[in-house]
């Protein structure tokens, strides 16, 4: 199904109208976000869009990143021990998996982190509107005030002057630069400028996070799989994709039939929309043996769908799997007494984005000396 050219992933805006009557006027915003980002845009337009963005997620980009990601973690891992040093424990999500993907999505932009991490609760209320089967208006509200405000921000960082009348500078560096020279180059409306930096920052952080917090309650919860990253650190690469299949951090996704046709021996008319469980595919055991096992030596089987497939992968996947490899592999080697305080912590309410709301950690004694991450080759 998510390579069928029958199934339409642009199903923004008929998703938004059936919040209500007055959708269509009250929900514009949201509707600019959803509908003119490339996630929900097909055919030309989706792939000018992505071959645009896709510049900041190219290889040689990806291992400059790496310095930047290791400070990332450096930092994640200051803030579990002086939380436990202060509170006798530490939440993992709130220190650690929470500010970590913000600050290499807002380094990979050219943004402060300060603002990136102001605008996470605008982006959690557009994940919670996502996230909801069936919307309801109030989440559509808060989703809309979400919008404006990621907006606001980037038409902010496009003026040349800041408020105070000093010249601005943050937005010539980093992938919002390349958005800049697009628009100037004619490839991107103003618009779809200002919306593209709105997505990038909200689907920067929001699965990452999520598959962080997911990963270290897999791997703790299962301790000989966590001493396993000990014995063969290149073991880590394995485990992201592990815990990608075992705990996906999206469940689902969805697309809009724009012509009748037969799908995997299934019926579908023009307008239904098809629901795909990546989360269930993960657990195919025709595909994966003994599929609920959470094992991380698994050699040779299916890649996990979770970051979606076809023309619509997850520009950003090896991002993430980059984000969560270097946090996994200095997490073991530097906090090797890691520890889970809850063994069933309290989940985000959220249909599509499966992650955790805390989870509660000792850190240990820190190990000696500096991590040395597996190999010396960036694992993308």
């Amino acid at each position: 199904m998510l390579r069928d050219p029958n199934c339409a992933a642009a199903r923004a805006g008929a998703w938004v109208n059936v919040v209500g009557p007055d959708a269509r006027r009250e929900f514009r915003a949201l509707k600019a976000v959803l509908a003119r980002t490339m996630v929900f845009a097909d055919g030309r337009r989706h792939r000018r869009l992505r071959q645009i963005v896709a510049h900041g997620f190219r290889r040689a980009a990806l291992e400059a990143m790496l310095p930047s990601i290791r400070a990332a973690v450096d930092a994640g891992i200051v803030a579990l021990l002086a939380a436990e040093a202060r509170d006798g424990e530490a939440d993992f999500m709130t220190q650690f998996a929470r500010p970590l993907p913000v600050r290499v999505i807002a380094g990979m932009l050219g943004v402060p982190f300060e603002d990136a991490f102001g605008l996470v609760a605008s982006s959690d209320a557009i994940a919670r509107f996502i996230g909801e089967p069936v919307p309801s208006a109030a989440a559509a509200r808060a989703a809309e005030d979400g919008a404006q405000a990621l907006t606001a921000y980037f038409e902010r960082m496009l003026q040349p002057v800041g408020r105070d009348g000093t010249p601005r500078d943050g937005a010539g560096v980093g992938l919002l630069a390349t958005l800049i020279d697009a628009h100037a180059s004619g490839r991107l409306s103003t618009r779809e400028l200002i919306v593209q930096a709105a997505m990038l920052l909200f689907a920067g952080h929001e699965t990452t996070r999520n598959l962080l917090g997911n990963g270290i309650q897999a791997l703790l919860g299962h301790p000989e799989e966590w001493r396993r990253l000990a014995d063969s650190p290149a073991r880590v690469r394995a485990a992201v994709f592990e815990v990608l299949r075992h705990d996906s951090p999206v469940q689902y996704t969805g697309r809009r039939v724009i012509r009748d046709c037969i799908v995997a021996g299934r019926r579908l008319r023009r307008g239904d929309l098809v629901i795909a469980h990546l989360a269930a595919a993960n657990r195919d055991p025709e595909k994966f043996p003994d599929p609920d096992a959470f094992r991380v030596d698994r050699q040779g089987e299916a890649t996990p769908l979770s970051f979606g497939w076809g023309p619509h992968v997850c520009i950003g996947a090896e991002l993430s799997v980059l984000e969560a490899w270097t946090a996994f592999a200095q997490l073991r080697q530097r906090l090797p007494g890691l520890a889970r305080i809850d063994d069933a912590p309290a989940r985000i309410d959220n249909a599509v984005y499966r992650g955790l709301a805390r989870l509660r950690v000792r850190c240990g004694a820190p190990a000696a000396g500096t991590a040395v991450l597996p190999g010396n080759a960036c694992p993308v």
